[in-house]
């Protein structure tokens, strides 16, 4: 499966970019349940 999101910012900054369940909390922390992680090319 292959998708393509707009990042919000350059990811020339980042090494990686990564995926996670959030829940609705209001709080944007990292809730810890990463399901994709993948380096940027």
């Amino acid at each position: 499966m292959t998708m393509e999101v707009p990042l919000p910012v350059s990811p020339h900054a980042y090494h990686f970019v990564g995926i996670s369940l959030q829940p609705t909390n209001g709080r944007p922390r990292h809730s810890g349940d990463s399901v994709l992680r993948s380096p940027v090319s």
